[in-house]
């Protein structure tokens, strides 16, 4: 029970977060800032919790997986923030979803675990549901939008694959820092990209602490939980509660009105599937 009511809160807050993506991503700045601030800030907030059960690996084995997870994870948190630029939150969120599917593959194949048929029936609805919202005029509408979030998805789930063996020896807290600092540090080699992190931080500083804030107490949740658990039903879960709100928000707040019924079903398709596999 304690592990579905943290998925549940993870999930929702980290839907707040993309759509405060969304809403970031139009001040125009590169995508290199948008990671570097974001993630930066998302250190600061999680430092203090680098004093909560503090415990890191002396294995070469697991920081290599470390350094090839945040590797990853920059190049997902890249690719997502070129593809809110070029796509609605609601169709953004409903793609990544495909995470599960990725997920789940890499979790069957090389940690093992196990699948029931009503899991597999689930992982081929959560599939249809992000090819309905990506179908338009009987074809598949693939812009540059949707191969930047087909990319920010697959490596996001090859990361969060690469976390689950390395919080075998790592405390969640203390990943939590490390992950987002190592993230956010990859891009200051780039010209200009201080002060454009400087100028992005003045202009949407509350947005941008709401953000992390939100942010990092969902990555804890989700650590906890992903500690004791199978990454191929954990991250269905995660990932799937956390579509709910980019959707309707997108709609409802963000003014997101096309493909609309398009988008209801790939939800609704995709939520269906999330409860089979769980």
């Amino acid at each position: 029970m304690t592990n579905i009511l943290f998925l549940t809160l993870a999930g929702l807050l980290i839907g707040v977060v993309q759509i405060i993506n969304k809403r970031l991503v139009s001040s125009n700045h590169r995508s290199t800032t948008y990671t570097s601030v974001t993630m930066l800030a998302n250190a600061v907030v999680a430092f203090p919790l680098l004093f909560i059960n503090f415990r890191i690996s002396y294995s070469l084995y697991y920081w290599g997986a470390i350094l090839l997870s945040v590797l990853l994870f920059t190049v997902s948190c890249y690719y997502g923030f070129k593809a809110y630029k070029e796509i609605d939150i609601s169709a953004m969120s409903v793609i990544q979803r495909l995470n599960i599917v990725f997920v789940a593959l890499i979790g069957l194949t090389f940690l093992r675990e196990n699948y029931s048929v009503n899991n597999y029936v689930g992982f081929c609805l959560i599939l249809a549901g992000g090819l309905v919202v990506v179908y338009e005029k009987r074809k598949l509408l693939i812009n540059k939008g949707v191969i930047y979030a087909l990319i920010a998805t697959f490596f996001g789930a090859v990361s969060a694959t690469l976390d689950k063996v390395i919080l075998k020896d790592f405390s969640p807290f203390t990943y939590a820092f490390l992950s987002s600092f190592l993230v956010g540090i990859t891009f200051l080699w780039r010209k200009d990209i201080v002060h454009d992190n400087i100028k992005l931080f003045q202009r949407h500083k509350i947005l941008i602490i709401l953000r992390s804030i939100l942010g990092i107490s969902s990555y804890i949740l989700l650590l906890l939980v992903l500690a004791k658990t199978n990454v191929s039903q954990t991250m269905p879960v995660y990932k799937g509660l956390s579509l709910i709100i980019p959707v309707i928000l997108g709609i409802l707040v963000l003014g997101e009105k096309t493909n609309i019924k398009q988008k209801i079903a790939g939800t609704l398709m995709s939520l269906l599937g999330i409860m089979l596999m769980y």
